[in-house]
């Protein structure tokens, strides 16, 4: 926050804003991370309430609801300021339960200074639209945010870490995935590297990626979700010759129970479950 010396006291100038550790950086981390992301989304992340992640069948306490709303109404006020103050971008889309956040310039030169791994500016990829973009971000996320409730889930890296690894230290990996996801048994884990594929490409474009792929040494396997049946079939048949364990799951079955969801392998005829990967 701007902050003006007067006398011996600090003083903050009208109008500024005093950035939250515990709640303002946290926010603006998360959508950092996501690229885009709803007000909702952000909400659910940061508190994880009940009833946030379970079954619309279970009943809620009456207190437990109140409190959610009073949680809600701060925070949904509290990112309105930080997009009237210039941290975040905030934009309605249709069908989206709530507006969708971006960080800003200013977002990213804050965070750039509050330690972690290092914050690129400008960096979110806009392949396609920025509709499609938009899209992809917020439905991926949705993903994390179900796949954490797997009793296997470990840990999820996002895309701009891993792009970050990749172009900054010496141990990137062969192509800034959308994420890096660790499952975790028994002893025994998995590092898979995770593509939510929202449109098609090429089957020329999935067969030189899957030749890219000999080179990846820091992934277990590499998983494609796509919203579909069908796009998963044809993802599959474009990793055909792939030179890495790759495999092609439905994006909703594998949010809802990773440990369940089919994974197709595309190299021949078999389905493994997450459990298979675990070494």
């Amino acid at each position: 926050a701007n902050g003006r010396l007067r006398g011996n006291a600090m003083r903050y100038l009208k109008g500024s804003v005093v950035l939250s550790e515990r709640l303002d950086i946290p926010a603006l981390r998360t959508v950092y991370h996501a690229g885009h992301v709803t007000v909702r989304q952000v909400f659910r992340a940061l508190y994880r309430i009940a009833g946030t992640s379970a079954p619309s069948s279970t009943p809620l306490a009456p207190g437990i609801v109140r409190m959610e709303k009073t949680l809600w109404d701060t925070f949904s006020r509290r990112m309105r300021t930080l997009a009237e103050r210039g941290y975040v971008v905030c934009a309605p889309v249709a069908d989206l339960d709530t507006p969708v956040l971006s960080l800003s310039r200013e977002g990213e030169a804050v965070l750039a200074t509050r330690g972690g791994r290092i914050v690129e500016v400008g960096t979110r990829s806009t392949h396609g639209s920025r509709r499609n973009q938009v899209r992809h971000d917020v439905e991926l996320f949705e993903i994390y945010l179900q796949v954490q409730r797997c009793p296997l889930f470990g840990s999820w890296h996002f895309e701009p870490e891993i792009r970050a690894d990749n172009n900054y230290t010496a141990r990137g990996y062969v192509k800034d995935y959308d994420a890096i996801v660790t499952f975790r048994a028994e002893g025994r884990s998995a590092a898979v590297a995770f593509e939510y594929e929202r449109s098609p490409k090429r089957t020329q474009d999935y067969e030189r990626i899957g030749q890219e792929l000999a080179r990846e040494r820091r992934v277990n396997a590499v998983v494609y979700a796509t919203p579909t049946p069908q796009l998963a079939e044809f993802v599959a048949h474009g990793f055909r010759n792939a030179m890495h364990k790759v495999y092609v799951t439905v994006a909703h079955e594998f949010a809802s129970d990773p440990a369940k969801a089919p994974l197709n392998d595309t190299r021949v005829e078999r389905t493994v479950r997450v459990a298979d990967l675990l070494s």
